[in-house]
């Protein structure tokens, strides 16, 4: 333990050290590189505040047309990121990058990325198997500056500028043969494995109890040191000799993530990721009717929204889409849907951020409606796509008629006033 400290006296052994300029000081490359070294710790420690994750863009995508089932390549959209340690990583245009050639960075060239190893550099090799697309710090010196008493020899220290940059990389995430046999459900899996589903579960089911041993991939490769909080996450890449079968971002994608808010953030990425599984499988399914959600969905998140089919508009069939799901009305049982406000929605989206996923193996009770303007906007012929919404079964049930708020025909009123 250090020694005891007088009260109001100021504690400056870890404090950041900035240069005192006055008129007189003697200009150094040294003094002026504390400078900047100073002002960058002090950006880093509000990048900390912020909390690691994606700003905006950096979205990730199959680069058609340049893309091959040998050679692939994925576009990633320009955008802003910050990582754990504070740096904020910044991709100015739009960037095709391949996922063979590695090019070997050194990130640790004066530009305060020094705390961040480089990447190992090497080439991947095209084989089934599951990858981390990451993003990390790099930069590289540019020009020469004009400098005086070096003579005319090309020095190391005479480069004009410093760039900061970005870099990307691809890490093998482990996975079981188990798990990379069930295709059907892989995309699923991967992407709750991620969230961590199961630890979560095991404290629910004893708080006081030891610590859940199962964890994360992302924090298998963290332990392992495959991946480091100098690395953004943002995207999980399935890639097969065939070719690149999907690119899922809301497996590991975060938004900016305060400590405190981690929970929530890690829910909001399950619903989009449930949204993008979903565009991605219609677009997919050449019957989009016949699709069965257990099919492919081991877990659904607290809250989503399913299209369904209105001719020109392609969908999924509700009865189908929710077959072994238990919900009210039961499926099949010929009774109508219940109805919701739509303005209830996107408060119900925000108090599922609270909720646990759904496993549809335990056989969760889900709540499913259907926004009663969408069905009217349909049935007076406007061209909407009609949608149900589903909500965990956790949450309160929202289809209650309210007097003069709510039409009695498009509520449960039979449900909340006694009737039959």
């Amino acid at each position: 333990m250090s020694s005891i400290v007088p009260l109001a006296e100021a504690i400056l052994d870890e404090g950041s050290r900035s240069p005192n300029w006055f008129n007189g000081r003697l200009v150094t490359a040294e003094a002026m590189q504390q400078d900047r070294k100073a002002v960058r710790e002090g950006l880093r420690s509000l990048g900390r505040i912020v909390g690691g994750g994606v700003a905006f863009g950096l979205e990730v995508s199959d680069a058609v047309g340049q893309s091959t089932p040998t050679k692939p390549v994925v576009t990633i959209r320009a955008g802003l990121a910050v990582n754990a340690r504070g740096h904020v990583l910044r991709l100015c245009a739009d960037a095709a990058i391949s996922l063979l050639t590695v090019r070997s960075t050194d990130p640790g060239t004066g530009n305060g990325f020094k705390d961040c190893t480089p990447a190992q550099a090497g080439v991947y090799v095209a084989g089934e198997g599951v990858y981390l697309l990451a993003m990390s710090p790099a930069a590289a010196k540019q020009g020469r500056a004009v400098a005086s008493g070096l003579g005319n020899a090309p020095v190391s220290c005479d480069a004009a500028y410093v760039i900061d940059g970005v870099s990307f990389r691809l890490v093998p995430v482990p996975l079981t043969q188990a798990v990379l046999d069930d295709v059907a459900h892989l995309r699923n899996r991967l992407a709750y494995a991620f969230f961590a589903v199961e630890a979560a579960s095991a404290a629910a089911k004893d708080p006081f109890g030891l610590a859940p041993v199962s964890e994360s991939p992302l924090q298998a490769l963290i332990g392992t040191r495959a991946v480091t909080d100098c690395d953004v996450p943002l995207a999980v890449v399935y890639w097969t000799a065939t070719g690149l079968q999907f690119i899922d971002m809301w497996a590991v994608r975060r938004r900016l993530m305060p400590g405190r808010e981690r929970r929530q953030v890690e829910t909001h990425a399950m619903c989009a990721q449930f949204r993008q599984h979903l565009t991605d499988l219609l677009a997919a399914e050449a019957s989009p009717t016949s699709t069965v959600a257990t099919d492919h969905f081991r877990y659904l998140p607290p809250f989503g929204t399913v299209p369904l089919q209105r001719a020109p508009l392609r969908g999924f069939l509700e009865p189908s889409f929710f077959a072994n799901v238990v919900r009210r009305p039961a499926a099949g049982s010929g009774q109508a849907t219940e109805f919701i406000d739509g303005r209830l929605l996107d408060t119900a989206a925000e108090q599922a951020l609270t909720h646990a996923p759904i496993d549809l193996t335990q056989k969760e009770f889900i709540w499913v409606y259907r926004p009663w303007q969408n069905v009217k906007a349909s049935f007076d012929g406007e061209p909407v796509q009609p949608f149900v919404a589903f909500l965990s079964g956790l949450m309160p049930d929202l289809a209650t008629a309210r007097f003069d708020m709510a039409r009695a025909d498009y509520s449960d009123y039979a449900n909340c006033c006694g009737g039959s």
